[in-house]
């Protein structure tokens, strides 16, 4: 029989697998939410912590769950799946089941986006703010302080690598931080989600349409 130990390594190592090369595990934003979902549930129970928060999370990002807000804004595919990640991501390292690169002060992006984002590629972003703390899957760069975790969306690293364009920059849904506005549709249904997605111009043209 595995001991205590033995299943907290292995499911370090399959979280680390999924956030780096998100697309060799699921290919659908509600793939990588039940896949995450239930090993935060498991990691829980091992842990003997309430996942209460977890449940929060959901509820934050509409009546649809984290799936469908990533698929209504971002479209179906390889991306939304990533996005998922990125949300679970920040619940494993809560945890204490997913390390993280650096700690980066995300304060001065958050106000550059609460004050509008121009169109900009990823390094000319990284250049002014820092690297990310953690990249999942090459599509979503996270940045991790005391204060909490803030994404930046790419183009995609099959696309153009640093000179990809940034399409949003976003919190987590019910954190308290608002950076954009709702989309469309109803508060009811959306939840805080859309609050927390400040878009670039170029971002707003791909709204829904994935990629």
């Amino acid at each position: 029989m595995r001991t205590v130990a033995e299943l907290k390594e292995r499911w370090i190592a399959e979280i680390s697998a999924i956030v780096l090369p998100t697309c060799m595990y699921v290919s659908t934003a509600r793939e990588a939410e039940v896949l995450c979902g239930q090993l935060v549930e498991d990691v829980c129970f091992l842990e003997e912590v309430d996942s209460d928060f977890v449940d929060a999370d959901r509820q934050g990002h509409g009546s649809t769950g984290v799936s469908g807000a990533f698929e209504r804004v971002f479209g179906a595919g390889t991306r939304s799946a990533a996005g998922v990640v990125s949300v679970y991501a920040r619940h494993f390292h809560r945890l204490g089941y997913l390390a993280i690169d650096r700690a980066v002060d995300w304060g001065p992006l958050a106000e550059k986006a609460r004050a509008g984002l121009g169109d900009l590629r990823r390094s000319e972003l990284e250049e002014l703010y820092g690297e990310p703390s953690l990249v999942v899957d090459g599509r979503v760069g996270c940045y991790v302080s005391a204060e909490g975790w803030l994404y930046v969306d790419y183009q995609g690293p099959e696309l153009l690598g640093p000179q990809e364009l940034v399409r949003d920059v976003r919190v987590p849904a019910g954190s308290g931080f608002q950076l954009g506005g709702r989309s469309g549709g109803e508060r009811s249904a959306l939840g805080s989600f859309d609050d927390g997605v400040c878009w670039t111009p170029y971002g707003r043209t791909l709204v829904g349409g994935g990629l």
